[in-house]
């Protein structure tokens, strides 16, 4: 099924066509989401990056959220991306941008982080 996923300031609206219409769910309420990644890998997983609130995931196409396991340094996370090339263990290689300025890694859906 496709969805949009848009990044607000103030919350992420997940859009779903319904019986030929377009339906809209507010998530992430009061958070100001930065970017969105979706892992190629296993569609139904989610990634935001918030501006104060770190990194969060969704392993319910955008349903239900929370933070990622592993803990950045920073919580400004500016960018996210998934690798449509690696992946270990059946999920993508995650990338997140942060302010300050730093990119990092993670093999493990966001348990570790390496800069």
């Amino acid at each position: 099924m496709t969805q949009i996923y848009l990044a607000l300031h103030g919350g992420l609206a997940v859009l779903r066509p319904e019986k030929g219409r377009w339906t809209a769910e507010l998530t992430l309420v009061d958070q100001d989401c930065q970017s969105l990644a979706v892992d190629p890998h296993r569609l139904q997983r989610v990634y935001c990056g918030t501006f104060k609130a770190g990194l969060w995931m969704s392993d319910a196409a955008g349903a239900t959220w929370q933070p990622v396991a592993g803990k950045l340094p920073h919580s400004a996370i500016m960018s996210v991306a998934v690798s449509p090339l690696e992946e270990v263990g059946g999920v993508g290689v995650v990338w997140a941008g942060t302010e300050p300025s730093a990119v990092f890694r993670s093999e493990d859906g966001g348990r570790t982080w390496q800069e």
